[in-house]
């Protein structure tokens, strides 16, 4: 059976293409991934950084994300809309500092002429549960 184009397996996979972007520092990939007004909220309540200042650190080599290991994720898509909801272990170095947290990322996608990123919230996840705890 041939996959709709904006099915949820797809928006899954736009999920992993941009978190290998990240990974990899592909500023190609993400330019293509990222639509010209996305907005990235990060934990701490500083101001959302948008489309050319995240490809800059990558390119740069300022932000590097070293690891990024998702425990969980769901992805729901409403006609051309996609959100993709992911909790993960991250570890980003940025000046010369790594630091690491469990995030969860509650991402807005776009369909276009495939899914392109509009919006990023990340906040501070709670631990995760202990075997046997």
């Amino acid at each position: 059976m041939p996959r709709v184009p904006h099915s949820t397996d797809d928006l899954a996979d736009a999920e992993l293409e941009l978190q290998r972007a990240w990974l990899h520092a592909d500023v190609i990939a993400l330019e293509a991934l990222l639509d010209d007004e996305v907005e990235f909220f990060e934990p701490g309540g500083v101001d959302p950084r948008g489309k050319d200042e995240e490809i800059e650190g990558h390119r740069s080599g300022r932000v590097r994300t070293v690891a990024f290991v998702v425990e969980r994720q769901r992805v729901r898509v409403i006609e051309e809309l996609g959100v993709t909801d992911v909790v993960a272990a991250v570890a980003v170095r940025e000046h010369g500092e790594v630091v690491e947290r469990r995030l969860r990322f509650v991402r807005s996608w776009r369909l276009a002429d495939g899914w392109v990123l509009v919006g990023s919230h990340a906040s501070v996840a709670r631990a995760a549960p202990r075997p046997g705890g």
